[in-house]
């Protein structure tokens, strides 16, 4: 009590003393006294000695102060503005007092500031990371604009030097034009061979690879079993040949020199193998069973294993993936396992619901991207940054659920396979880390998750977080046809929600062999930045078998 009336006695004697009787006093304002309610005889006298109107003063202060906390904002405000005209020429007793109030108020609106400041925070934190998005797209596009630029001037440096050489520019120049209008692969592969003679390959052809002396051995005796019918020598000689990179054949130095094809005595072994495969399984059943031969065939693709198709994530870039599909379904090579993430796993799902036919006649069209609208994959400028705005994300989720409705159906991966014979795979990545800090990857397919609809898994895989919030899966139940959120085969708790499949891998190759014995595949990358890796990388010879080649 003594040390309370100390602090209200100094406090309001200071005031009184420094106010004359016509101006109010801060202090007073506060309490709700006027100058002249204060007993200024009492307030005069030595603090241990004050009561009175001292004691009443303070009583009146703290009870305002404990009363603060029903007032509103801008009252509490009010009262704090008068206040700190007091910290002017404050006390030390008067700064104690002010703290005490100033604790009263941040203790009642702690909640209010706390929530505010975070919000702050994380919308700040949102549109640094929208922008940094933005940054990358707009570094892509750039990247890809300078590569075409140098690739421009090296080809008229390349062109002008070989002219001052002797060369054909005028020819060289209509090959390139034929490269970039080419329609099928045969048009295309003429056209980069004789623009490989112009650039003077022919005499790399000929040069002979490394273990010439085994390969041209081995495609001699195949030549001369064929020709010779003797289908039990053979099948001695498949059954060690057909093997991935067979003699280093597969070596990345003999198949990047060129725009296609390789040194003359790997494609002549290349094409004595295919020669030999066919004249086996067509010869007549007189010497050698076709259970022989089916049991050789089993080895051989367990031996060889299988090649998949992977399609890179790259946002809208990856519609030039539709372009390499074209290719390899016109050339007949198209493999049958096919792998998709993010902005891949949109081609992905259009070849698990439609065959090679429907995708050359209907699907790889100029039209596709904008087909349905206003259903479109991705928005207009505008609409993202208002979306940014008034979603908190770039792309609106329910316009992306309907637009990959418009391609898909409800499709589920085990009816697609039924469809098309293809194994189309769809990674995902967790929304949450798991105890050791990494996400969980889940590969969709017809074996992992047959009742999985392709358009769940699609637009899962394309939930970059700040472009498309994190979404769950659908899955449709087999006996009823019901679509509901989908938890995992078996279980039946709540539906966990799944994020873009590059955060985890944007090439699944090793889940793709585990689950289907891939031992080679075709990437085609669409992501600029990855291009000067693979430049560095082939322009030196691989000492072991390779896992796949890539198309850019």
């Amino acid at each position: 009590d003594a040390l309370r009336r100390r602090i209200a006695g100094a406090s309001l004697a200071r005031a009184v003393v420094q106010q004359d009787n016509a101006t109010p006093c801060p202090l007073a304002i506060y309490t709700g006294m006027s100058c002249e309610a204060a007993d200024v005889s009492a307030v005069a006298a030595p603090p241990q000695w004050c009561g009175g109107a001292v004691h009443a003063a303070y009583d009146t202060c703290v009870s305002n102060a404990i009363q603060l906390a029903s007032h509103p904002l801008h009252e509490a405000m009010e009262l704090g503005s008068a206040l700190w005209s007091l910290t002017a020429e404050a006390s030390a007793w008067q700064m104690c007092l002010l703290s005490v109030l100033a604790v009263v108020t941040v203790r009642q609106y702690f909640r209010w500031v706390m929530w505010t400041g975070l919000a702050a925070a994380f919308l700040a934190g949102q549109l640094i990371f929208v922008a940094w998005q933005m940054a990358m797209i707009a570094l892509s596009v750039l990247c890809v604009s300078l590569l075409n630029i140098a690739s421009k001037v090296w080809y008229v440096l390349e062109s002008t030097s070989r002219w001052y050489r002797g060369g054909s520019i005028s020819r060289r120049v209509a090959l390139r034009r034929t490269l970039q209008a080419a329609g099928p692969w045969v048009e295309w592969a003429a056209a980069a061979r004789e623009l490989d003679s112009l650039d003077g390959k022919d005499a790399w052809r000929a040069e002979p690879p490394p273990n010439c002396d085994r390969i041209g051995a081995a495609t001699t005796q195949l030549k001369s079993a064929r020709e010779s019918n003797d289908l039990q020598a053979l099948m001695r000689l498949l059954s060690s040949m057909l093997v991935r990179d067979y003699e280093q054949t597969n070596s990345l130095a003999l198949h990047t020199e060129c725009r296609v094809g390789s040194k003359e005595a790997v494609e002549r072994l290349h094409d004595e193998l295919a020669a030999a495969v066919k004249h086996l399984a067509g010869a007549p059943c007189a010497s050698l069973s076709y259970r022989e031969r089916l049991q050789l065939f089993e080895r051989a693709s367990v031996c060889i294993g299988h090649t998949a198709l992977c399609l890179s994530g790259g946002g809208s870039l990856a519609m030039y993936h539709l372009g390499v599909v074209q290719a390899l379904i016109e050339a007949g090579t198209m493999p049958r396992i096919v792998s998709g993430t993010s902005g891949g796993a949109i081609v992905a799902g259009v070849l698990a619901v439609n065959t090679d036919q429907e995708m050359l006649s209907d699907i790889i069209q100029r039209d596709i991207a904008v087909r349905y609208l206003p259903d479109r994959w991705f928005p207009p400028l505008p609409q993202l940054l208002y979306n940014s705005v008034v979603l908190g994300s770039l792309v609106d989720n329910d316009v992306f659920a309907r637009c990959t409705r418009r391609y898909y159906g409800d499709t589920t991966f085990e009816e697609a396979y039924r469809k098309t014979g293809r194994v189309v795979n769809i990674n995902i990545s967790s929304s949450s880390q798991g105890g050791s800090g990494a996400r969980t990857a889940l590969l969709l397919n017809a074996l992992t998750a047959p009742h999985v609809l392709v358009r769940s898994a699609v637009h899962c895989s394309c939930s970059l977080p700040t472009v498309m919030k994190a979404t769950t899966l659908l899955a449709k139940d087999p006996e009823t046809g019901e679509i509901k959120p989908y938890a995992g085969e078996g279980n039946t708790g709540s539906a966990p929600q799944w994020i873009d499949g590059s955060f985890t891998q944007d090439i699944p190759r090793d889940r793709l062999s585990e689950l289907f014995h891939v031992t080679q595949t075709i990437v085609s990358q669409v992501n600029p930045h990855v291009v000067l890796t693979m430049k560095r990388h082939s322009r030196r010879a691989s000492p072991t078998p390779p896992m796949g080649g890539c198309v850019n």
